[in-house]
């Protein structure tokens, strides 16, 4: 299988789980950053680097970048991305931190030759670790974001190869560990988001309120490959809480109407709301898609 050309780099996906796809483009595309803060007095060095210890006092420093992870990284195509994203908006590789995890050692290999060759490299580090078992070099409330294409299925029918098993069933990666282990690691105010089948997200928002209660939701995009079809995919993005600023409404289960509707750009009970439409009547790209996507592929 050739390599997948970007824009701005290239994804060998042979090997991995997880080939280059759309949802992971749209996650990448899609997923928010925080505002790039001062730079502490004295410490804007270029090319210092240190081990990422988290983020103190609202500034960046070589000794505390803003970190970033990716879940289940397959190839490295999300965690790419968002290094590239980065550096667009001119955070310096020592500002920033994009980890990238997979336990699956051929998705791993991959990922680690992926960014290795990639001019985003200084941003990025590999390892191959299960999200469920991390060790202390990951410590709590030190994620900016944390974003995830997971494994979805549950108690449905397996395929026979049991690599593919394990990007698409979520007994790997149970949704009450990925939320739990999220909330952990998520700085205050840090946010989660995930691309799920909609009736995935909606498994998810009924085991936040046990499983991870200080996350609340804060943007939601469907996904409609063309006009006339039900929903394919929910993009969703939690924001970490302190408990006591938690709003009524997270405890609220929102449901999914089916159909396209005027939603852009609509806020309602604190959450950004969003259609996407892929493909127009004639077939052809969108130029909202195109416009979410241009940073990347060749033909956008």
């Amino acid at each position: 299988m050739p390599a997948f050309r970007f824009k701005r780099f290239s994804v060998e996906h042979e090997r991995s789980t997880m080939k280059v796809g759309t949802d992971g483009v749209l996650l990448g595309a899609w997923a928010s950053l925080p505002e790039r803060p001062e730079i502490g007095d004295g410490l804007a060095v270029a090319g210092r680097s240190a081990e990422p210890l988290g983020v103190s006092g609202g500034t960046l420093s070589a000794e505390s970048p803003r970190r970033f992870l990716d879940v289940g990284c397959g190839c490295g195509l999300i965690a790419l991305m968002l290094a590239q994203r980065l550096a667009a908006e001119g955070w310096k590789s020592w500002e920033a931190r994009v980890d990238a995890l997979d336990l699956d050692a051929a998705s791993f290999e991959e990922a680690l030759s992926n960014t290795a060759s990639s001019r985003y490299r200084e941003y990025l580090s590999v390892s191959c670790l299960d999200y469920r078992d991390l060790p202390d070099s990951f410590p709590p409330r030190s994620y900016s974001r944390i974003v995830s294409n997971p494994p979805y299925f549950r108690e449905s029918l397996k395929c026979p190869k049991a690599q593919r098993n394990q990007a698409r069933h979520a007994d790997t990666l149970p949704f009450e560990e990925l939320l739990s282990v999220s909330e952990r690691l998520l700085e205050p105010g840090g946010r989660l988001c995930l691309i799920l089948p909609p009736d995935s997200w909606e498994c998810v928002q009924r085991l936040l309120p046990e499983h991870a209660p200080l996350l609340e939701l804060c943007r939601l995009a469907r996904v409609f490959s063309k006009p006339g079809k039900a929903c394919e995919r929910v993009m969703a993005e939690w924001v970490r809480r302190e408990e006591a600023t938690r709003r009524a409404s997270h405890q609220r289960l929102w449901v999914l109407p089916k159909e396209e509707s005027a939603s852009n750009g609509m806020c309602l009970n604190g959450v950004d709301i969003q259609d996407i439409l892929i493909h127009d009547e004639a077939g052809g790209y969108t130029e909202e898609y195109r416009a979410l996507v241009k940073g990347f592929y060749l033909w956008a």
